[in-house]
């Protein structure tokens, strides 16, 4: 069995031997199987365009429809951005909670806490920017020569995220202090966002634009890990210490705790005026938190508006593109991600190529580092093996099974 096969979806119950395979979600067949005669290749896509499923596009519905999943982009960052202020807001409330429910030692270990959160939330918003420039990057290399406008020409979503970087970082610069390295970073995510946008970029450049991206949100991505992890080990070390842990567990299940912050806040101001927590929630930093904290829920409700704003253009150019072109929008292609990655699943026999990106296809050295190509080792021959494409736009292979350990199986 061969051919061309495109849908986010291909479940083949048999032998997939040569063509072309192009997946947005899962694949899987009993075996694939490549020979000199039949190539197989594999291109494991972050999205379909309705130009895939064989549309036929004006050069002004290309546009439009360039224009709607540009939106897309910007709608899945915007809400990123509401999700991580959120977040961020709720850390600040339980850092207060740390120091008011806590001994009096406890208020240098929440200060330490709460810069070096700072700077988690200055990598992850970096990471998100990142994320968005990568998107756009993919994009432009794979609309090159296509229907779908003009890739070098400057995108009003791409540069509204850049500057929405910007001021961010900018921000968060302003409430502590960013080490040099941090700041070094910035310069270096926001100028390759700056040369994203220059006209006349070839593929080459394009391409090497996107490794340099992908490369900074790997090593960023690391250290926020690292950094999380830490801070996450640290803040249950105190919950325990001053035996609040059940009680902020309690918490995070049943309620946020900005939430459960405003409570006690309301409690405390009918204590009498030597209270200890009234005290506490007096003491000027934890009214800098706060303040703080108020902030970032008002990002937060800034961020969620403006996504209704976008959903709304969104829904404009939907209804347009079938009113004017018959051209249809899906959700599915609209969104074009699939959560966790597109998969593919089987056994496979040497030498098929598998890519997450169209253009790698017909020429794989261009991005060696991110496309597999099957190994010839006899061991894997008739081993279930599982590939995914990766946030950072690179396929890798899951972990294989042991000697004695089942073949391994994915369950999307």
């Amino acid at each position: 069995m061969g051919g061309r096969f495109l849908a986010r979806k291909i479940l083949i119950d048999g032998i997939m031997c040569g063509g072309d395979l192009f997946a947005t979600e899962h694949a899987k067949a009993v075996s694939f199987v490549a020979t000199d005669e039949r190539p197989l290749r594999v291109c494991l896509l972050r999205g379909l365009s309705c130009q895939d499923y064989g549309e036929v596009l004006t050069m002004e519905s290309g546009s439009l429809l360039n224009s709607a999943m540009k939106l897309r982009q910007r709608l899945d960052h915007l809400e990123e951005l509401s999700e991580l202020s959120e977040r961020e807001a709720d850390d600040m409330a339980g850092n207060v909670l740390l120091f008011v429910l806590g001994e009096a030692d406890t208020k240098e270990k929440v200060q330490d806490i709460q810069k070096r959160r700072q700077r988690l939330s200055f990598m992850e918003r970096l990471i998100a920017g990142i994320r968005s420039l990568v998107m756009a990057a993919e994009d432009r290399i794979n609309n090159v020569n296509s229907q779908m406008g003009d890739p070098n020409t400057q995108s009003r979503e791409e540069k509204a995220t850049l500057d929405e970087l910007r001021r961010e970082l900018l921000a968060l610069s302003r409430e502590g202090s960013i080490e040099p390295e941090l700041h070094q970073e910035k310069e270096d995510v926001l100028y390759l966002g700056r040369k994203l946008q220059r006209r006349g970029m070839s593929q080459q450049g394009l391409q090497q634009v996107l490794e340099r991206l992908l490369a900074k949100s790997e090593g960023i991505q690391r250290r926020a890990t690292d950094l999380s992890r830490q801070l996450q080990r640290e803040e249950s070390a105190i919950e325990r210490a001053m035996g609040r842990d059940a009680l902020l567990e309690r918490a995070r299940e049943e309620c946020s705790r900005v939430e459960m912050l405003k409570q006690l806040a309301a409690a405390a101001r009918k204590r009498s005026a030597g209270d200890v927590f009234k005290q506490r929630l007096g003491d000027r930093y934890v009214k800098l938190l706060q303040r703080t904290m108020e902030n970032r829920l008002s990002h937060a409700n800034s961020y969620r508006a403006s996504c209704q704003e976008v959903h709304d253009r969104i829904e404009q150019l939907r209804e347009k593109l079938w009113r004017e072109y018959m051209v249809s929008l899906p959700d599915h292609v609209l969104q074009g991600w699939a959560v966790g990655g597109a998969r593919i699943e089987g056994t496979f026999s040497p030498d098929i190529l598998i890519s997450p990106w169209r253009h790698l296809m017909d020429d794989p050295s261009g991005g060696i580092k991110s496309c597999v190509i099957t190994s010839s080792d006899e061991k894997l021959k008739n081993v279930h093996q599982s590939f995914l494409r990766t946030a950072r736009s690179t396929i890798e292979s899951l972990e294989l099974p042991g000697e004695d350990e089942p073949p391994l199986s994915i369950n999307i």
